[in-house]
């Protein structure tokens, strides 16, 4: 009997859950996610009551609000959930702690159960914050308490499946870092390849085939689509959310194989292993087709550029002929998927392609330049390369210059789709301007090239002066993505919330202030609502926002090559 309480302890989630409580990244993350989820609702509590015409005519709209919140609560879900567990088992590896915990009487399904609710009870206690918008979303009228509860269980679905994909990285990947950058872009991949299959199914093979559908529902937004959650009885909700309770037992299983498969891993590159896999396959049928070299080799000498050179020889990330194959592995799908858009004339579609790509591109961009230089620390490599006869600034310079090729690669997936978009914006050929047309195309086309020119610099310099000023790896790229999420969405939140708004949304220079947000001009652009701001305003707008982020762009390279010596502390 005293074994049975000794297990109901739970002495691994208690220590989790107090190293948690004096952890001040877990209290920055309770005030952004608290502070982004009640400025978005007070976005759509604003924006509905500037459209009503009476006090009675907002009753009944408590289930567009409602929606709206499950949205923000989703999105709040994907962003922060994989920051809070990613570190779950690669933090224990990473402090050679691991090897402790298999010595106690847990064992690996109690350690894999504990870390799993050690980690969604603080995500829980971030939706809790939703419960007052909740209630006053319900007072508004037009939900209905089946519909409130639907909606908790489908947060709490998501919730258990993101958890479980993110711990699943961490017991396979050796870094926290790698975990954090797996659950995304496995995340992405699990969601949209099944998605892409079945699109290719209908396409060549059967046209008439439901794979799609089915496919979907491993997502649990698609649980919220079309009003369906006001509908949907309890038995019916959970038939349809089936396949993503079997993905979390699939995942929890995988997390208990690599736990002790993957308990002791050597410090080695498991990007590289899977490119030199596909390097030496890449050969053997170059060797059958007879010896084919297109290009030149890339040099074996570092010449005028030694850090840049040793960048590119052994950063996955820098070296040409693993870049082409990135890019040809997001450029097909992206081809792909605009090509359709074109062909069904769905033009409401191509922008969420657009986001879609801009945040992996942002994402991917940020984490490559915030590890710069932390990865220097951390493998304790830094001190050899201030020992160089080379200036702090030249060492920052360089390793920006070995940054460019992945810039280069994260542009041309962008302005595929860019480029057709504007032949979308082309009736009858591809003319400059449609005379009658509410939009210029070629304002559209400039802005777009614009946005990709000074954006992806402005995410990469952004990130490595964090990365130069971090300790961790973890730190610097959290507080990146912090950085950016919110100088994207505090001046939008403030304008909405604070500015007194007229019949016309961009009167009274506000349209100036929200322009210091990145995301403005590219949400006028491609929501085709750029001529709102007039003939003449919309040209000076978009070259004030851009003038302005290229002045930003400016001035965080200069800090960074000025105050590199301190930040690198030579000298």
């Amino acid at each position: 009997m005293s074994g049975f309480f000794s297990r109901l302890a739970l002495p691994l989630l208690a220590k989790e859950l107090g190293e948690r409580a004096v952890r001040k990244r877990t209290y920055i993350m309770r005030v952004v996610f608290a502070g982004l989820l009640i400025g978005a609702f007070g976005v759509l509590v604003n924006e509905f009551s500037t459209r009503s015409y009476g006090p009675l005519s907002v009753l009944g709209s408590g289930r567009w609000l409602f929606q709206g919140l499950l949205g923000f609560q989703m999105a709040g879900i994907f962003l922060f959930l994989p920051a809070m567990t990613a570190g779950q088992l690669t933090l224990e590896k990473e402090r050679d702690s691991l090897v402790l915990l298999f010595l106690t009487r847990l064992g690996p399904w109690q350690i894999v159960l504990e870390k799993y609710v050690s980690a969604l009870i603080p995500i829980f206690s971030l939706l809790l914050v939703a419960m007052p918008m909740t209630a006053i979303a319900y007072a508004y009228g037009g939900v209905t308490q089946a519909a409130v509860g639907a909606g908790i269980y489908v947060l709490v679905l998501a919730a258990l499946q993101v958890a479980a994909l993110s711990l699943m990285c961490s017991a396979w990947c050796k870094t926290t870092v790698n975990a954090f950058l797996a659950t995304y872009f496995l995340g992405a991949l699990i969601y949209s390849g099944p998605v892409l299959l079945c699109g290719i199914v209908e396409k060549f093979i059967y046209s008439n085939s439901d794979c799609r559908e089915w496919a979907l529902r491993l997502f649990p937004m698609t649980l919220l689509e079309a009003g369906g959650i006001q509908q949907s009885r309890p038995p019916s909700l959970f038939l349809q959310s089936v396949p993503i309770w079997v993905s979390i037992v699939i995942f929890l299983g995988l997390t208990r194989l690599f736990l002790v498969r993957r308990a002791f891993l050597k410090g080695t590159n498991q990007a590289l292993i899977l490119f030199r896999w596909v390097d030496r396959f890449m050969h053997h049928l170059n060797r059958r087709a007879g010896n084919i070299s297109v290009g030149n080799a890339e040099e074996s000498l570092p010449g005028a550029h030694p850090i840049a050179w040793r960048e590119m020889r052994r950063n996955v990330l820098a070296r040409a002929h693993y870049l082409v194959r990135i890019l040809l592995l997001v450029e097909i799908p992206t081809v792909y998927f605009g090509l359709s858009v074109m062909m069904t004339g769905s033009s409401s579609d191509m922008p969420v392609l657009v986001a879609f790509l801009g945040a992996l591109a942002t994402l991917a961009i940020s984490v490559n330049a915030a590890n710069a230089f932390v990865s220097e620390r951390v493998q304790q490599t830094l001190d050899v390369l201030l020992t160089t006869p080379m200036s702090a600034r030249e060492i920052v310079e360089e390793k920006a210059r070995a940054m460019r090729r992945f810039l280069y690669v994260a542009a041309v997936p962008l302005l595929t789709l860019f480029f057709m978009e504007w032949g979308m914006k082309q009736p009858g050929g591809f003319s400059w301007h449609r005379p009658g047309a509410r939009e210029n195309p070629l304002l559209y086309l400039i802005c777009s090239i614009l946005t990709v020119a000074v954006y992806l610099p402005l995410v990469s310099w952004l990130s490595l002066w964090i990365g130069l000023k971090a300790r961790t790896r973890f730190r610097a790229i959290i507080t990146a993505l912090v950085v950016i999420v919110l100088w994207c969405m505090v001046p939008l939140l403030f304008v909405v919330l604070v500015a007194t708004r007229t019949s016309d949304e961009f009167e009274n220079g506000w349209a100036w202030f929200m322009g210091l947000s990145p995301l403005f001009v590219p949400i006028l652009n491609e929501t085709s609502t750029l001529h709102q701001l007039g003939a003449r305003s919309e040209w000076l707008v978009v070259a004030g926002n851009f003038v302005f982020h290229g002045g930003v762009l400016y001035f965080i390279r200069r800090r960074c090559l000025g105050g590199a010596d301190l930040y690198l502390r030579r000298g």
